[in-house]
């Protein structure tokens, strides 16, 4: 297993911490807040990510910034 460690920038200026964790060889990114499991994200061949799990509600615009903090993670 892979762990990374990121920093989200919030709406209001803040730094966030989160963790990333994914299997080596899996298209699917788990993100964890405080070790708390609040997303899941699966790497899609066309270069884009879908949200399939949403334990941790989060809304769209911290979606789109894990997002492209995830780009930056795929190989």
């Amino acid at each position: 297993m892979e762990i990374f460690d990121i920093q989200i920038m919030l709406k209001d200026g803040s730094l966030a911490p989160y963790q990333v964790q994914n299997e080596r060889d899996s298209d699917i990114f788990k993100v964890f807040e405080q070790e708390k499991h609040v997303a899941s994200f699966t790497a899609s061949r066309d270069g884009s990510w879908n949200l399939n799990e949403n334990p941790g509600n989060i809304d769209e615009d911290l979606e789109h910034r894990l997002v492209n903090q995830l780009n930056g993670l795929r190989y």
